[in-house]
């Protein structure tokens, strides 16, 4: 399983990054949310692991990005630990939330529970803002109203989307 790990201190990220590897997933470990972005950008996973605190960010706002435009589940790792914290973790969108200090061998069992319960499908329609673009049936709409574009102005659209 490809896992998409953001996580600014460095031995916890090592740590985890080791330990899931040993288990046979493959681990792209971001310190800060511009690394982050960019790999969401790049490379296709199948579960994002992300710290709350961030360097150049919060977290919790990258997994409300990531909520919107990839059919992917996000597990929350952070040392904030009050309850109003996960409702709001849970209200951006994260599937889960751990709480530091953990175990690793849960964050793994998580981390199986989530991606089984997660459709991860190509052709799942994608859901950007008030927007819900699905490139297998070549429809739009917006506010759950159909937008009509032309074969062209999806082409474009489908480009747009290809190439953020």
């Amino acid at each position: 399983m490809h896992i998409l790990l953001v996580e600014d201190t460095y031995a916890i990220g090592k740590n985890v990054r080791e330990y899931l590897e040993l288990c046979g997933h493959t681990v792209m470990w971001c310190e800060d949310l511009a690394t982050a972005e960019h790999a969401l950008a790049n490379h296709r996973y199948e579960c994002a692991v992300l710290d709350w605190m961030l360097p150049d960010g919060d977290g919790a706002q990258l997994c409300q990005h990531i909520k919107m435009t990839k059919p992917m589940p996000v597990i929350m790792m952070t040392a904030k630990s009050q309850i109003d914290d996960k409702v709001q973790a849970y209200n951006f969108g994260a599937d889960d939330y751990i709480t530091k200090p953990f175990d690793l061998k849960e964050l793994e069992l998580r981390i199986n529970a989530v991606t089984k319960r997660a459709v991860l499908d190509d052709t799942a329609p994608l859901h950007i803002k008030d927007l819900v673009i699905d490139l297998e049936q070549h429809t739009v709409y917006r506010n759950s109203e159909k937008v009509s574009l032309s074969h062209t102005e999806f082409l474009i659209l489908q480009m747009l989307i290809d190439h953020k």
